[in-house]
């Protein structure tokens, strides 16, 4: 249900993973779709078609995440790349003939820094760490007292350091 959601002859993703689809188009469009990928940990995603009852042609509509700067999309071998504009999109794809095509995106997952905006006061000198759609995770203290040169206890904030 939430992996695929159809129109009248298009199938849209909404989310990438390992699945299997039974789809009927109201074009009269009918097919299983067959998604390979390592997703979230890989960006590579590949789509393959069988079954197919019906023969028609339709739209496989993929959704670009808005991290996705850069990728690439090849459709029965033609390659295009995917760009900083294609980024919280969806790229059309045509499926004139269903039978043995294959469709692989493959989205690039750089490692990001990503920081609150100033004005929230709790988060400064923070950072999240993501990978494609993965923010991790570390635990620490929050706050730390030291004694100052005064040897009086006040709160400061130490961040880990990454190399």
């Amino acid at each position: 249900e939430y992996f695929y959601t159809v129109s009248e002859d298009a199938v849209w993703t909404g989310l990438y993973g390992a699945s299997d689809g039974d789809i009927q188009l109201e074009n009269g469009a009918a097919f299983q779709i067959h998604q390979e990928t390592g997703y979230p940990y890989d960006g590579a995603i590949r789509f393959r078609f069988d079954r197919i009852r019906q023969e028609k042609p339709w739209n496989l509509m993929l959704r670009i995440p808005g991290w996705a700067e850069h990728g690439t999309l090849t459709v029965n071998g033609q390659r295009t790349e995917i760009t900083s504009a294609d980024a919280g999109t969806y790229r059309l794809v045509e499926i004139a003939h269903t039978e043995g095509t294959v469709v692989e995106l493959v989205l690039n997952m750089p490692v990001r820094l990503t920081v609150a905006n100033s004005m929230v006061e709790e988060t400064e000198n923070h950072a999240a760490v993501e990978r494609g759609p993965l923010v991790y995770c570390m635990e620490s203290a929050e706050v730390y007292f030291i004694p100052d040169i005064w040897g009086e206890k006040r709160k400061r904030n130490l961040l880990p350091f990454f190399m």
